[in-house]
């Protein structure tokens, strides 16, 4: 049996409490990623939802993947968001790791 392939949609649901939501989903069933815009005010309502969701979506047999809410990841954990790192920071983790070389040394000639 082939397994089902990645699809991509969005919709926009206008809501009285939470304002409007720009909802777009990607994936199939066992991979699932969801990417919500909302207001300010909204965000941390629909963030504390996300366990739920990623239950509701278990029991229909949907893997919840991520879950993004205004660019910040949601930790599905039941954490808080948690924001990227500034990309220096992700360089510098890089190089521990052994992922890419260190940079070149810089030379402070007002030093």
């Amino acid at each position: 049996m082939a397994s089902p392939a990645a699809t991509e949609s969005a919709l926009s649901i206008p809501s009285a409490r939470l304002g409007a939501v720009q909802v777009e989903l990607a994936g199939t069933p066992a991979d699932l990623a969801i990417t919500l815009a909302a207001t300010p005010q909204s965000a941390p309502l629909l963030d504390a939802a996300g366990g739920r969701l990623q239950q509701d979506l278990a029991a229909a047999g949907i893997t919840l993947s991520s879950l993004s809410i205004n660019g910040q990841r949601s930790d599905l954990s039941g954490g808080q968001r948690q924001k990227r790192p500034p990309p220096q920071l992700e360089a510098m983790a890089a190089v521990r790791r052994g992922l890419r070389p260190p940079p070149p040394p810089v030379n402070d000639r007002f030093a």
